[in-house]
């Protein structure tokens, strides 16, 4: 894959692969690669499918791979001409798609974040929660699984993504009913605040989060990491696309 890899970046800047831009006059983008899975970006035409197509058909005689059609597609922009949509599909043999779907439980393609965008979230903690009979476990058992299992189901995707607030809430509901042994059909007295629960231990709570807080803990270590490597190709694609050439000190705090 690295010699892909070098393949690729090598036809890039002999200008005969044509990369995508972030933005106007911004980084330029050819492929990208993680594990085994790999992320073209070219000019929507013809002459530009030939490219990828010989460039792909070098890499399979070489290593001896083999490209599996059935599992790779192509998204065009939207105002990309429909005939010439057709003509790269036949050219690579590869059907187009709309959307990516999910790539490590993460939204590829998305526009306005709402609830149903993360939807998954709210029913893979449902899935936990209904697999345990609170009643049967101890207060200690259930501070343990909620720690361990539910709160980990959205940490990923808080690493990358803000998560609407209402999400966050309706987690946070579905977490205070099972600490305090509740059901869909019977509802239980919260003898401690949740506010006091949040608190560290050594403050008198529990060391539980709030889905709100640690979201923004989270998304807190990222900026941290885009001002202390500014060199990693993430970091340089959101200040072409974001910063519009100002420094990142210069920039007005959203309101």
């Amino acid at each position: 894959m690295e010699r892909l890899s070098h393949l690729i970046e090598t036809l890039h800047m002999a200008g005969i692969w044509k990369a995508i831009p972030v933005s106007r006059g911004g980084t330029k983008i050819s492929h990208l690669m993680f594990a085994d899975d790999v992320v073209l970006f070219g000019e929507a035409s013809a002459d530009e499918a030939l490219v990828v197509e010989a460039c792909l058909a070098k890499f399979c005689a070489w290593s001896g791979q083999k490209i599996n059609a059935q599992k790779s597609s192509i998204y065009f922009l939207p105002n990309t001409n429909e005939a010439v949509v057709v003509e790269i599909c036949n050219t690579l043999g590869i059907p187009r798609t709309e959307d990516f779907g999910c790539y490590l439980e993460v939204p590829t393609i998305n526009g306005k974040v709402t609830c149903a965008t993360f939807q998954s979230v709210i029913s893979r903690a449902d899935k936990r929660l209904a697999g345990w009979k609170a009643k049967c476990l101890s207060l200690e058992v259930r501070i343990m699984l909620i720690q361990s299992t539910v709160m980990a189901i959205p940490a990923y995707l808080m690493q990358s993504a803000r998560l609407p607030r209402s999400l966050c809430d309706e987690l946070d509901r579905k977490i205070r009913r099972f600490l305090w042994g509740a059901s869909n059909m019977q509802r239980k007295p919260h003898l401690v605040a949740w506010d006091v629960l949040t608190k560290e231990k050594e403050n008198g709570g529990l060391g539980l989060r709030s889905l709100r807080q640690l979201n923004s803990a989270c998304l807190m270590k990222l900026g941290w990491r885009f001002l202390s490597e500014p060199a990693a190709l993430w970091a340089r694609v959101l200040k072409d696309k974001y910063c519009h050439g100002r420094t990142v000190s210069t920039l007005e705090a959203p309101r």
